[in-house]
């Protein structure tokens, strides 16, 4: 009764838990949707339309001249390329210099967006620089910053003129990653915080959610499932957090942001690897995850120590994370055809994941019209179908547990009734007892006292017998009788500890027999 009363406390809190996070997250949602559309409406009437993305007009030149910047436009050697995407022909060189014309429509509060940068770079404008990240001259030119994106305010009246930008990068991609914006301020927030808002909330259900559930595995550390589905859903919901823009707004910490989101990604599988463990029992996916988590380990601590840099573990990580996948999906489909509905909620739910990243993929490769990115909800679908199995097996855990408790209920009904049958059966033992001691006792004393005189008597008595061996035979039965007389005796003594379950009255009745005392107090003649 206790284990069911405490895991219902523990179901009751975690839900109230639960359920007080989704409408906290969803009331949330609202708050930020609302406000976005607020910044919408402050920036039509600022500028009449969203933040326009600047596709046209790039440009390239390889180098690293400042006096390009002063240049015009359409002086040689700049060649133009299809942006976004990267510049053609690096061959190993580590500094670019870009340029793209802005709009001549006036904003008010202009302001470029890039989304992010490989990786040091300066902006500018009619020969001037107007903002700078990193050092690109200095000693630190190579050190890693992060991937943050930027908001650079342009001068007043730079709407039509070229911008230039001064770019260097050692790592593999050099440039703007992804689209550049132009817009008001307010607007360029208000688009980071409308695109955002579905991914920073669905990621941070997820990690608190995850917390719900380790607490729920702190209480039943026999349930290792519960432990790998919180491991999913804190790295799962911490990577949406730090893939987006929106956590930029509350802290600024490039490199920390990257650190958390390359060690959710790295530790991902073996959350999955502990979860389906539970499901189908070891597997090839235990070794392969164990592999990725082992290379993940050497990998942090190899970047920790400066052997090497954190971009550099990536990639064949990447490579491990895809075989984990591939071994996945393959002990998920030759377990379809068993009569076992848990493969099939987790293929359903993947599948929901492999048709959004197909969609973001195409969306990346520039064949959908839509900016809109999905592969989030498809993760959330992944974690629902997790959600579902979880639940399942808590309710027949659940349920197993309450006709176990039913089952213990029955059986010490009838110890109870078993023991209440020894009490009732060792009441009359010792009834039996007192009375057997009330009445055996005193003739005993009595028999014993009347052998030892007995035997005196006829030691006396027969002293002058002439048949010794008569005499002796005599002698002999009478010792005997005192013998046995206390043999019963000590027998008798056995049953003293069975009074205590007498009754009182029993104990208090009085059964003893007359006393034989007077009857032996003078010797026969």
């Amino acid at each position: 009764m206790n284990i069911r009363s405490a895991s219902g406390r523990v179901v009751a809190v975690t839900i109230f838990l639960l359920s007080a996070l989704l409408v906290g997250s969803v009331a949330a949602s609202c708050s930020l949707i609302a406000n976005s559309r607020f910044n919408l409406e402050r920036q039509k009437a600022w500028l009449g339309s969203e933040p326009v993305s600047l596709r046209q007009g790039w440009q390239y030149r390889w180098g690293d001249d400042v006096a390009w910047a002063r240049e015009p436009a359409d002086a040689p050697g700049w060649t133009s390329f299809s942006f976004p995407g990267q510049a053609p022909g690096r061959n190993g060189r580590e500094s670019l210099w870009l340029s793209f014309p802005l709009p001549s429509k006036s904003i008010e509060d202009p302001t470029l967006f890039f989304l992010a940068m490989d990786s040091n770079f300066e902006v500018w404008i009619d020969g001037a620089r107007q903002f700078a990240f990193g050092d690109l001259n200095g000693p630190r030119r190579s050190e890693f910053r992060g991937y943050p994106w930027f908001l650079v305010p342009l001068p007043p009246g730079a709407e039509g003129k070229t911008v230039f930008l001064r770019v260097q990068s050692t790592h593999d991609n050099i440039g703007p990653y992804g689209e550049v914006f132009v817009g008001s301020r307010a607007a360029q927030v208000a688009r980071i915080v409308r695109t955002d808002v579905p991914k920073f909330t669905i990621g941070s259900v997820f990690a608190i959610a995850g917390l719900g559930l380790l607490f729920l595995y702190a209480r039943r550390r026999q349930e290792r499932m519960y432990f790998g589905f919180a491991l999913v859903c804190i790295t799962l919901g911490l990577y949406l957090v730090c893939r987006t823009s929106l956590k930029q707004l509350f802290l600024f910490a490039p490199v920390p942001w990257f650190v958390a989101e390359l060690v959710c990604f790295f530790f991902l599988p073996l959350g999955v690897s502990q979860f389906t463990d539970v499901i189908f029992g070891r597997n090839a996916l235990t070794w392969a995850t164990r592999v990725a988590s082992l290379y993940a380990v050497i990998a942090l601590l190899a970047a920790a120590t400066g052997v090497v840099t954190l971009t550099d573990t990536l990639f064949p990580f990447q490579i491990l994370f895809i075989l984990c996948i591939l071994v996945f999906i393959w002990e998920v489909v030759k377990r379809l055809g068993r009569d076992d509905l848990d493969p099939k909620v987790l293929a359903v739910g993947f599948l929901c994941l492999g048709i959004s990243g197909v969609h973001d993929v195409l969306l990346a490769m520039g064949f959908m019209a839509s900016s809109v990115e999905m592969s989030h909800w498809g993760l959330l679908g992944v974690v629902g179908s997790m959600s579902a199995i979880t639940v399942r097996r808590f309710a027949d855990v659940y349920l197993r547990m309450e006709a176990t408790t039913r089952d213990l209920a029955v059986k010490s009904g009838d110890l109870e009734q078993r023991n209440g049958d020894l009490v009732r059966m060792s009441e009359e033992l010792g009834r039996v007892a007192v009375k057997l001691g009330d009445r055996l006792n005193t003739p005993l004393e009595v028999m014993l006292l009347a052998s030892e005189e007995i035997e005196d008597h006829v030691e006396e008595r027969f002293k002058g017998l002439e048949d010794a061996e008569l005499r002796k035979e005599i002698a002999h039965l009478f010792e005997v009788f005192r013998r046995s007389t206390e043999t019963i005796r000590t027998e008798l003594k056995s049953l003293q500890p069975f009074k205590k379950y007498a009754p009182q009255n029993s104990v208090d009745e009085d059964l003893s027999l007359p006393s034989f005392e007077s009857r032996v107090s003078t010797p026969p003649k």
